[in-house]
């Protein structure tokens, strides 16, 4: 008697990376909303406040598209499994304005918690620097979710 035993080669595929990006609100008219991303192409948003689109909406990005976003982070982006807090009562916010918005990042891999940034755009005379905000702040702009937060000059 013959036995056939069929093997299915799995490819090792790399592990999906997701980054979270959080916009907190400020007591103005800022939008407030989450997206995430995954280098797999899944990505989610939830609008909050003051956005076009409230709740949940799934879509699409890139590889080219998850690769700018997670370019323009890297700069800011903490060493392995660390924090950085541009917030009040943090080493690097040496005076704080209230009313302001947060931007809060995390960086994850198969699910794995893994870098956590927050910046408060109350911070004064942050240690950090100078173009941080504006780069952070900006980013998001590499992926098509213009629709769903709406244009910038209602903000």
């Amino acid at each position: 008697m013959k036995v056939l035993f069929l093997a299915t080669v799995l490819s090792a595929s790399p592990p999906a990376e997701t980054i979270t990006y959080h916009v907190t609100s400020c007591l103005g008219l800022c939008p407030a909303y989450t997206v995430t991303v995954s280098s797999d192409g899944k990505a989610r948003y939830h609008g909050e406040k003051f956005v076009a689109i409230k709740g949940e909406r799934s879509f699409r990005v890139t590889p080219s598209e998850f690769n700018a976003f997670r370019a323009r982070l890297a700069p800011y982006r903490p060493k392995q499994d660390q924090e950085i807090l541009v917030q009040r009562g943090s080493a690097l916010c040496p005076e704080f304005a209230f009313d302001a918005p947060s931007i809060e990042i995390a960086w994850s891999s198969n699910g794995r918690p893994g870098e956590h940034l927050v910046y408060n755009d109350g911070c004064i005379n942050a240690k950090v620097p100078p173009e941080m905000w504006r780069t952070l702040e900006h980013a998001v702009e590499t992926l098509q979710i213009a629709k769903f937060v709406g244009s910038s000059d209602r903000h």
